[in-house]
């Protein structure tokens, strides 16, 4: 076969992540990095999408584009809310409905993973408004 094979990637790159702090936690991001990372992207001219909103759509192709979610729904996500404010990039935050103002110390959670404290409802309310 002759001539390159290329490949065009589709989609939305989604960054994820779980607990947010300085604690050694392989799920842990340092707050630091984390608003580095978010002002890296949009002053480089990346543009947020709203997850549900680009599902919604019918999953288009958004060249620049990304999405940020966060797993679990973990209380220590609120010690960037404001950078997540500031920068105006929408986020979803995938909860455990069963455990909310509970604890991540759910059947099957990794020895190496320490238990922290989930988002209680009316913090889920404030973050949505």
């Amino acid at each position: 076969m002759t001539g390159a094979w290329t490949t065009r990637r589709v989609g939305l790159p989604v960054l994820t992540y779980h607990a947010i702090g300085p604690e050694r936690s392989p799920i842990a991001t340092e707050p630091g990095r984390f608003a580095d990372t978010l002002a890296a992207l949009v002053e480089s001219g990346h543009r947020p999408v709203d997850l549900d909103d680009w599902v919604a759509r019918g999953r288009p192709d958004v060249p620049g584009g990304f999405a940020l979610t966060f797993d679990d729904g973990l209380r220590s996500i609120l010690r960037v809310a404001d950078v997540v404010a500031r920068h105006r990039v929408p986020a979803t935050v995938f909860l455990v409905s069963a455990r909310i103002g509970s604890d991540s110390a759910w059947p099957g959670q990794p020895s190496n993973v320490p238990t922290e404290p989930l988002l209680g409802r009316s913090e889920v309310q404030a973050l949505a408004a």
